[in-house]
């Protein structure tokens, strides 16, 4: 993702009526996820959108919730459950 794709989406939205967006992370990310370039775009984007449109964060990658894209696990081996 990159700021001119995000300002085209949002902009696009608004164009077709919507009254809001939410990002959704997804376990194929360009860009990785948690990372200072993932806060920033996601900054980016509440800063276009949020004077046209509501705005909702998403906050998990991948599911159930904790998982945080496997940040969770990966620093906690002993808190994954297993079977």
């Amino acid at each position: 993702m990159t700021r001119g794709e995000i300002k085209r989406q949002l902009e696009d939205f608004q164009a077709r009526g919507s009254a809001g967006r939410s990002s959704i992370p997804a376990p194929a990310l360009i860009t990785p996820y948690l990372t200072d370039e993932w806060f920033s775009l996601c900054a980016y984007a509440v800063e276009v959108e949020r004077a046209r449109l509501k705005v909702w964060l998403y906050d998990e990658n991948s599911y159930p919730s904790g998982f945080a894209g496997g940040h969770v696990p990966a620093a906690m081996p002993d808190a994954v459950r297993s079977g």
